[in-house]
């Protein structure tokens, strides 16, 4: 809880509690004020005997301040704790506020640096709802019972002392009402919060739904597909409606059981005062009393109900700290000073396996080297490794065994700034976060760049990537709006735009994880063409065509989690089956046997 807290946030919640505290002393206070009064209308001349009556050195001393003294000063007090009141719920609602966005913050930033290993096993729906919802419903609860629970603690430490001082006939009755209250309560919460930590599964199912729902909105509609979705959607709503109903319904019954408490506490009061008080002394000390005691009981009903706001919130709170508190799996150093340099990869014996499991090996035994500024494409059936070797390189994951070396260093051993500036990756999907053209491009630009230097790279990039075209035509041309994940641009447009992106980074190393699928090969020889001008680095390119890497200097032929071949286009037609069945399935047969024979290379048998 305290690792939300700073230093702005530690001194308004101190100036809050003492503006609260400040208002249930007064309110106990008023009581002595209030009996003055009332001897003040019962008898409004002094004399000795009265004293014996009032007993009270305080009230006494009330009593001879005079009617209208009294009235005025009863009423300042009066106003004087509202004010103090209304400061303190204001300072206490400001604190809340910078509380729990300093709890979204630090929750934010440890999902920035979690892995792909990370994220799935929270599941993305249940970090947007652990960010959004359960953050809400703990501000909710603190909201509530930071304003009333340091209020609430004072007027009973307060009210008991008073009470046991001056009335000391009947304090007694805090020993039968305050553990009937405590014992009431208790029940309640325990039966209802497994309710409500059902409740916040239950919600990230409907998120969960939601989600793939919306995001897989063409799918359902082009395959007639929303009476399936609707039904699936109905079993977890049918869940989080059970769940909050009993949860809500058993803490719903507290106020009204708290009344009935309160008042069975009053009737008892009255009950007794009847048959031993007949005068003005004892009138007054009853309404003295029960004046106390019914702050001290209010004390408890909104220590009660915070409390209960608290639980219900209390799975939220824990399920957030499951996220700032946990311990990536993977770490940088920091403090290490290492740099890429050169753009040299080398793979030492790698396998990989997402179940830590060596039969299930995704990679097996990998072992290659890049030269710096070479180009190298990457080629293989679907399931053959060929994006989980790229992710190894800007260390999205760690290898499950052997190493992963660029420059001849480890990568686990370069800062987290050094690996992401130096080593850029477009990934198979393209990703447009909602803003503008310029500002999608400028993600990959230093903050070192004037304005003016900005627009001159992101119009180099978009030129580079083929983009500045359809960029231009555009209203607004690089400040065209970018409506979330891109949906108002086309599969060739986002994939041109994601590239403008990462070479405007210009880094070592350049990976396109297939990332020119949705581009006719004219349009993606000219970006590989202008890649090589915009950016003399190291670069990757897995791709699923023959004609997207067959002009690189080298390629890598992946097969069931291995290399089976690692050699120019030529050489690899000649020589290497795989890559020959690869050219034939995608040119046919007839076609490849006519390039061969022209190379006088062995053709392939139909």
């Amino acid at each position: 809880m305290f690792r939300y807290f700073n230093k702005k946030t530690t001194i308004i919640i101190l100036i809050s509690f003492f503006f609260l505290i400040f208002e249930s002393f007064i309110g106990i206070c008023e009581t002595d004020f209030i009996r003055a009064m009332m001897f003040r209308a019962a008898s409004p001349t002094w004399s000795e005997s009265l004293r014996e009556q009032i007993g009270s050195p305080n009230i006494v001393a009330l009593y001879k301040l005079g009617t209208l003294n009294l009235s005025l000063i009863t009423f300042s007090i009066l106003i004087f704790g509202v004010i103090c009141g209304a400061i303190g719920v204001w300072l206490a609602s400001k604190w809340v506020a910078l509380y729990t966005a300093e709890m979204r913050l630090k929750a934010y930033q440890k999902i920035q640096s979690f892995s792909y290993e990370d994220i799935d096993k929270f599941s993305p729906s249940s970090l947007v709802t652990r960010i959004t919802t359960d953050a809400e419903l703990v501000n909710t609860s603190l909201s509530f019972s930071s304003k009333f629970i340091a209020s609430g603690i004072f007027s009973i430490i307060f009210g008991v002392i008073k009470s046991s001082i001056d009335y000391p006939n009947w304090a007694f009755m805090y020993g039968i009402t305050v553990p009937i209250i405590f014992v009431a309560m208790g029940i309640i919460v325990y039966f209802a919060m497994p309710y409500m930590k059902k409740g916040q599964k239950d919600t990230d199912d409907i998120n969960k739904q939601v989600r793939e729902t919306i995001l897989g909105i063409r799918v359902v509609k082009a395959y007639n597909l929303e009476n399936n979705q609707r039904n699936k959607f109905e079993k977890p709503n049918q869940n989080l409606t059970f769940s909050w109903s009993r949860a809500y319904g058993l803490i719903g019954a507290i106020m009204p059981l708290l009344q009935s408490i309160i008042t069975g506490t009053m009737i008892i009061i009255y009950f007794l005062a009847f048959n031993n008080y007949d005068n003005i002394k004892g009138a007054s000390e009853i309404i003295g009393f029960v004046g106390i005691m019914m702050q001290v009981l209010f004390g408890f009903i909104i220590i009660i109900v915070s409390i209960t706001q608290i639980a219900r919130s209390l799975p939220s709170f824990k399920r957030i700290n499951e996220v700032t508190g946990y311990k990536p799996s993977l770490t940088f150093n920091e403090n290490s000073t290492y740099q890429i340099t050169k753009g040299e990869i080398e793979f030492k014996n790698v396998s990989h396996s997402f179940l830590n499991d060596d039969n299930k090996d995704v990679l097996k035994n990998i072992n290659f080297k890049i030269k710096p500024k070479e180009r190298i494409g990457i080629i293989g059936g679907t399931g053959s490794g060929k994006s989980t070797l790229i992710n190894l390189i800007g260390r999205l994951f760690d290898a499950s065994k052997g190493e992963v070396l660029i420059d001849g260093i480890n990568v686990k051993d370069f800062s987290f700034n050094e690996i992401n500036s130096k080593v850029a990756i477009a990934m198979q999907t393209a990703t447009l976060f909602s803003g503008t053209i310029k500002s999608n491009i400028a993600y990959g630009l230093s903050d070192d760049l004037s304005e003016e230097e900005k627009i001159k790279e992101i119009e180099k990039a978009a030129k580079a990537a083929e983009a500045w075209e359809f960029i231009q035509k555009k209203d607004g041309s690089l400040d065209a709006l970018v409506e979330q994940r891109g949906k108002n641009f086309s599969g060739g447009q986002k994939q041109r735009i994601s590239i403008a992106r990462t070479i405007a980074k210009k880094s070592k190393i350049v990976i396109f994880d297939d990332s020119t699928s949705a581009l006719d090969t004219v349009t993606e020889r000219k970006v590989q063409a202008n890649i090589r001008k915009y950016n003399d680095a190291t670069t990757i390119i897995v791709a699923q065509r023959i004609s997207s890497v067959e002009e690189l200097d080298r390629i890598i032929v992946m097969n069931d989690g291995e290399i089976v071949g690692f050699d120019t286009h030529w050489n690899l037609l000649a020589n290497n089956e795989i890559y020959r069945s690869i050219t034939a399935s995608q040119l046919g047969t007839e076609e490849l046997n006519e390039i061969l024979r022209e190379r006088g290379l062995k053709q392939i048998e139909k």
